[in-house]
């Protein structure tokens, strides 16, 4: 219960925090310069998956020892010096192309990408020895260090070098408490003599790493390339508002379903394809809501908290919030084919979602910004059909029965749309001010619950059970 908590409170905290930041940068710096840290931070993000490859997942397996954990120490360290040459090669050829802002914060993030990588063997070690809360304290404190030292740097105009200078004192913090936490120091051994044996499954972790990191990032170089700095920005902020919501969700609703499934597999209380529709039912009429509000009040989001210089991520964040509603049904794919007997086929379906995205991104792209997030709510679709298709065939998931209790949140949701859009264009034509926004959220709220309180008067009643007794596994 206690790793639980600071689990959670972690994940709290590292969101508020990151987007607290990103606010304040995006306001101060504006779509360019913003665009610009965008970019630098994708391939830094993308030199950090190189770096760590696998190495906490390897330290978890049984077969790996204490005397293990100083090879893969000293290996892990080895590559991320490496990786931190290379990435000051780049850092160099950009300074010499005259992109010294760019030149300059990549620098800054190679330190950073050292840190993280020896951060994350630590927190390898500390899961094995001590369980996951010393891991959750560790980044508490590094993310609100990094964030004050982020925004200090940015009213001191430090530019988009304050969030990397942000995040690298944040790692040495989170580093130094891990240490102490771990009282674990590498001793010098021959690596050379123990070191094959770990890559088959450091490998099989780099692998999905990379499929995630494409899927997340790859719009961002696309932009980047075909529209410029300014439209990256564009795309990263709209994707960071969507996307918000879709960390919320998502990481206790994974949780949540392993728990309920496995417990279900152990007591053989129900078939898994069913209890997999209860909890994507469930799911859908609580994500809806949030997912459709906000995009019915993204340009007023935007107005708000960003200003009119932002006023075109509005459309994307529209756009993005759909895709990601759509991807609602998938997040009990892991845990229903794993608990099955079909873990085999989670890799493969990685695959084919990778591919629809970048078909999706490759032919949408280069229209425009707008078309791009097009170009993900369809991807988005076809994830859609493959994950009827996966767990139909693998999990037994009847999608007419999640049909027929679904379409309330669907009409609700339509229904909350219309009452915003109409209040927006009417009552409040021209008003871009905090009151206006609490107003509309306020008034979709309203019909929201009005309208499923018509249609579906016991679905709120089952989405508390749902929450309840996940809660209650959570604490078993």
């Amino acid at each position: 219960m206690k790793g639980a908590f600071w689990t959670i409170a972690a994940r709290i905290v590292t969101q508020a925090t990151q987007f607290i930041v990103m606010l304040t940068a995006a306001r101060q710096l504006g779509p360019e310069e913003f665009g610009v840290f965008a970019l630098v931070s994708a391939f830094s993000m993308l030199l950090l998956v190189v770096s760590k490859l696998g190495w906490f997942e390897q330290i978890q397996q049984r077969n790996v020892s204490k005397n293990d954990f100083d090879v893969i120490f000293w290996t892990s360290l080895a590559i991320a010096v490496c990786v931190f040459g290379l990435g000051l090669i780049v850092a160099g050829t950009l300074q010499l192309a005259g992109f010294r802002l760019g030149a300059s914060t990549l620098a800054i993030f190679m330190f950073w990408i050292v840190a993280a990588t020896i951060t994350s063997v630590q927190y390898g070690v500390i899961m094995r020895e001590l369980g996951v809360a010393p891991i959750g304290q560790a980044q508490i404190m590094g993310e609100i260090v990094a964030a004050i030292v982020s925004i200090a740097f940015l009213k001191a105009d430090f530019s988009i070098m304050s969030i990397a200078l942000g995040r690298l004192t944040g790692e040495i913090v989170a580093m130094g408490f891990a240490a102490a936490r771990s009282r674990w120091a590498p001793a010098l051994r021959n690596c050379s003599l123990d070191l094959r044996r770990f890559f088959p499954f450091v490998s099989q972790i780099f692998y999905v790493r990379v499929i995630g990191f494409a899927q997340q990032n790859l719009a961002v170089f696309l932009i980047g390339a075909l529209i410029g700095p300014a439209g990256a920005g564009l795309f990263r902020v709209g994707a960071r508002f969507s996307g918000a919501i879709m960390e919320i969700v998502q990481e206790p609703v994974r949780l949540s379903a392993w728990s309920l499934l496995g417990r279900s597999l152990a007591e053989k209380k129900e078939p898994l394809g069913v209890l997999a529709g209860r909890i994507i039912v469930s799911v859908l009429f609580v994500s809806a809501p949030l997912f459709v509000g906000l995009a019915a009040t993204a340009d007023s989001v935007v107005a708000v908290l960003l200003g009119p210089q932002w006023a075109a991520a509005a459309p994307v964040i529209t756009i993005l919030c759909l895709a990601n509603l759509l991807q609602i049904f998938a997040m009990v794919n892991e845990p229903l084919l794993t608990l099955s007997g079909h873990v085999n086929k989670i890799p493969r379906i990685s695959l084919i979602s990778t591919t629809g995205v970048l078909g999706g991104l490759l032919l949408f792209a280069p229209f425009g910004l707008f078309w791009t997030a097009i170009g993900l709510l369809t991807s988005s679709g076809l994830s859609l059909i493959l994950t009827y298709w996966v767990s139909s065939r693998y999990g037994d998931v009847n999608w007419a029965q999640i049909g027929r209790e679904c379409w309330p949140a669907f009409v609700a949701s339509a229904l909350m749309a219309a009452g915003v859009l109409a209040m927006k264009h009417t009552v409040l034509s021209g008003a871009d001010s905090l009151l206006s926004l609490a107003l509309q959220v306020v008034v979709g709220s309203v019909v929201f619950s009005a309208a499923i309180r018509v249609l579906a008067p016991h679905r709120f009643d089952i989405a508390l059970e749902f929450v309840s007794k996940a809660s209650s596994h959570g604490r078993k």
